[in-house]
């Protein structure tokens, strides 16, 4: 019964594809088929050069190898049918049919199931593998040939054992990937990829029964597996068709939504826009362009700049464009520009861009002109500004609500010492003085609630270190929105006027202390006195920090501190002072001063190299001015009048005269001391002498040059009995 019903069927299918059957010449046409993949292979290369999906490069030479299979084939039958080969030759071009036609369709299963899983590793694995089998299947299958050509010479390649593991190879990667599609992808595009692979796949499985069935059922599956491979083609072709005309319809609507949209846009911006080809002529322009020539826009395309300006203006629209067009790239210049709707006049920034093809062939230029005449307007404002800023002797500073400097004019820089570069970015807090953050905190709490800081007298720190008195003001800086988002500053040093001030008041106090000195010393009885009132007298009513008085010492050359009164004494703590210029103790003001009897100022103590033997203690203590005098005593150094203070050039021409004489006056009080104990030594002695004069036995007479007798002692009266 069934080889009756193989029968029946076979009677069929012989008068549909058989010879002179209706459809045989085209099932059996590998023209058509080669056709098919050449249509394929040249529509997938344009899409490719178009538009770059990459993953459509693996189905073009997946087609590609096809169209080759097809026309291999087709030169196979030709040259067989023409007796130019013999059994071996054509064996061997067969092998190779089946090589090509295995790797075709594997790189299109491949090709397909990389549009799936878009996994580069996944689909390269994928077809190597694929490949790898279908190289090792030919070369078992033509080492089988040849083993099987040696022993029955005449026998068809199609015969061997074997040679249908083509077909199976290719049917197993062809059910992988329709496997792999369907679980990735279901879609109805995927559906129409999976019919074509499944037949594919029944097309190698027919081919592969008809090498292993018997003869006379042959010829069933040959046409069976003819019929599916056209259909599989058939329906790519109609798949990728139709995926054109979709994607050619959906890139017309969207270029037609996309030119509606960029119209729109066009005529509602305010700047100028227009189109003009290589020449000048224009192509395109938006309304504001017609406001300016005072046409339509039907009216401007197809004229140049000519028709609506005058010749000189054109003339420089014209050189512009051939700028840009020589440049290669946008050009951006300035233009006075006059709207011929109401004449206004108004100054624009151009940009015009050279317009290119998509091989490079120039199509126009592009010009957008945008008004900033209000912008430059204010520019000029702002460099007025900054002038005006940069040429004020005040500080003038602009910094974020939390400190940090934005500006700094060049009245900032001369008055902290800090360059722009060097503060901008930086927070003002290093200008604080230690103890003055508060004030900081202060001010920033009244700035965010708004308020304005009137000016008020504090004191900042110089880039050096010194101390800098200033007069400042603050007010918030204001966003559009009148958020308080910094903080302006302007400030005055007022260092000059308040040491002015400062050194007339200190003057005036070492004037009092002059006087009072000099009066005590009138009524002074003893020199243990006149230090410690010196030093007091120095500090309180002269205004400075510290004084004292050291006596040297002739035996090791040591000045000792004998007086001393004021801030930090500390500083004399285990000093060790000497007079003595070979040691290092020796070199500083004070053993100088005393060695070479010579007054020495330093008005910046900290910085200076004399001081550097004690400047630690210096530091420590704030002082930044000295004044060292020698107290001479008959004439010779005898002591060191040593006083500070914490401002720098503390100690100017007539401080130092003053300090000169109240140190001249402490050496006449110590002479005047030693004066009065000579003088007391001398009258004790004269005492002395009138008592033994008066109470000795001697007769005593006292005469004059002149040999006069001037007096005589009561034992000279007793002894001759003449009185005086």
């Amino acid at each position: 019964m069934l080889t009756s019903w193989s029968d029946t069927l076979l009677n069929i299918l012989t008068q549909l594809t058989g010879a002179g059957g209706a459809m045989a010449p085209v099932l059996d046409n590998g023209a058509l088929k080669a056709t098919f993949y050449l249509f394929l292979f040249l529509f997938l290369r344009v899409r490719f050069k178009t538009y770059g999906h990459q993953q459509e490069r693996l189905l073009m030479w997946g087609f590609g190898f096809g169209f080759l299979t097809q026309l291999f084939g087709l030169g196979i039958h030709l040259s067989n049918n023409l007796g130019w080969t013999n059994p071996t030759t054509h064996a061997f071009s067969l092998s190779l049919s089946h090589t090509l036609h295995s790797v075709a369709l594997i790189t299109i299963a491949a090709g397909y199931t990389q549009s799936c899983l878009f996994d580069e590793k996944r689909w390269i694995g994928f077809l190597k593998i694929g490949l790898a089998a279908t190289l090792l299947i030919s070369l078992f299958i033509n080492w089988q040939w040849l083993n099987q050509s040696a022993t029955y010479p005449a026998k068809d390649f199609n015969q061997i054992n074997f040679s249908w593991l083509f077909h199976i190879n290719t049917s197993i990667w062809l059910s992988l990937a329709i496997f792999i599609i369907a679980i990735k992808k279901n879609t109805k595009a995927a559906s129409l990829i999976m019919i074509a692979l499944s037949l594919f796949f029944t097309n190698e499985v027919l081919q592969a029964l008809a090498l292993i069935s018997p003869s006379h059922q042959h010829s069933v599956f040959i046409p069976l597996s003819g019929l599916s491979y056209f259909f599989a083609l058939a329906i790519l072709t109609y798949d990728y068709l139709k995926n054109s005309v979709e994607e050619r319809l959906s890139h017309t609507t969207a270029l037609a939504k996309s030119e509606a949209k960029l119209n729109a846009m066009l005529k509602t911006i305010n700047d100028p826009i227009w189109l003009k080809d290589p020449t000048g002529v224009f192509l395109a322009c938006n309304a504001a362009s017609e406001r300016v020539y005072g046409a339509k826009e039907a009216d401007i395309i197809g004229k140049t700049d000519y028709d609506f300006v005058d010749k000189a203006t054109a003339d420089s629209f014209r050189e512009n464009d051939l700028l840009a067009i020589k440049k290669g790239a946008a050009s951006i210049n300035e233009e006075w520009m006059t709207f011929a709707d109401n004449g206004q006049r108004i100054l624009v920034e151009t940009t015009k861009t050279p317009m290119f093809d998509q091989t490079g062939n120039l199509l126009g230029v592009l010009g957008i002109a945008h008004d900033i005449t209000n912008r430059k307007a204010m520019e000029t404002q702002a460099k007025q500004y900054e002038l005006i800023v940069n040429s004020a002797s005040e500080a003038i500073i602009s910094k974020t609500i939390n400190g940090v400097v934005t500006s700094w004019n060049a009245g900032a820089e001369k008055m902290f010492g800090y360059t722009a570069e060097e503060m901008i970015g930086k927070s003002t807090l290093v200008l604080f003085p230690k103890g003055l953050q508060r004030e900081n905190n202060h001010i920033q709490a009244k700035i965010l609630n708004g308020d304005h800081i009137p000016a008020f007298d504090t004191i900042r720190l110089h880039q050096s270190g010194r101390t800098i008195h200033i007069s400042t003001s603050m007010s918030p800086i204001l966003d559009e929105k009148g958020t308080v988002v910094g903080i302006s500053e302007i400030a005055s040093d007022n260092t000059e006027h308040i040491t002015a001030d400062q050194n007339f008041k200190r003057l005036s106090g070492l004037y009092k202390a002059l006087s009072e000195i000099n009066q005590a010393i009138v009524r002074m009885e003893h020199e243990a006195e006149l230090f410690p009132l010196v030093c007091r007298c120095a500090v309180d009513y002269g205004g400075l920090s510290m004084a004292w008085v050291g006596v040297l010492d002739p035996k090791d050359n040591r000045i000792n501190p004998v007086a001393m009164y004021g801030e930090h004494l500390e500083y004399l703590d285990g000093i060790y002072i000497s007079a003595n210029a070979s040691i290092k103790e020796g070199q500083g003001p004070g053993g100088k001063s005393i060695r070479e009897n010579k007054v020495i100022v330093l008005n910046d103590l900290i910085n200076d190299a004399i001081a550097t033997t004690s400047k630690d203690r210096v530091i420590s203590a704030g002082w930044n001015a000295l004044f060292t005098s020698p107290i001479t005593r008959g004439g010779q150094p005898f002591a060191i009048l040593c006083v500070y203070h914490t401002q720098l050039n503390a100690f100017d021409e007539e401080i130092i005269a003053l300090l000169k004489e109240m140190s001249a006056d402490i050496s006449f009080a110590l002479d005047n001391f030693d004066r009065e104990t000579q003088r007391q030594i001398d009258a004790d002695s004269l005492r002395l002498a009138a008592s033994v004069y008066t109470a000795t036995n001697e007769a005593m007479v006292v005469s004059n040059p002149s040999r006069e007798i001037i007096d005589v002692n009561p034992a000279f009266t007793a002894m001759t009995g003449y009185a005086p």
